[in-house]
């Protein structure tokens, strides 16, 4: 509602898009609720589809995803509500060990449709991405 009547040149999305059983195996979330489904796309999916609905004809919308949510998923809805969606940068890391071992603990697959972690050389690997969308031509 805040945005109700209002155009951007540029939204940059902020939102929590973690897989809420990964933020529970980390510290990351500490004394805050993060209450963004299994997937870890609760919270953004209804952010993208508004974001579409309040920028210029000419404007962007940035939004950073990372691997520890159902980032297909995720792709597929900033495809359907933007024209033009491109990936500007990408890094990968190693996942933290002390949760990997807590995914372990819990018997919880490190390799699953709720996110994105691949094993390279025994390492977990996650990645962060950072995409630019578009209605633009």
């Amino acid at each position: 509602k805040p945005w109700e009547g209002q155009t951007f040149d540029i939204i940059s999305c902020d939102v929590a898009a973690i897989s809420r059983i990964i933020a529970d195996k980390s510290d990351w979330y500490d004394g805050v609720d993060c209450d963004t489904g299994d997937d870890g796309l609760r919270l953004v999916t209804p952010l993208v589809e508004q974001a579409k609905h309040h920028l210029a004809d000419d404007g962007i919308f940035v939004i950073p995803t990372i691997s520890l949510a159902n980032e297909n998923q995720l792709l597929a809805c900033l495809e359907m509500n933007f024209g033009h969606v491109q990936m500007d940068k990408k890094k990968e890391w190693p996942m933290p060990d002390e949760i990997v071992r807590s995914l372990n603990d819990a018997q919880i697959p490190i390799v699953c449709d709720n996110w994105n972690i691949t094993e390279k050389f025994g390492l977990f690997i996650a990645h962060t991405a950072v995409y630019v969308c578009s209605d633009a031509k």
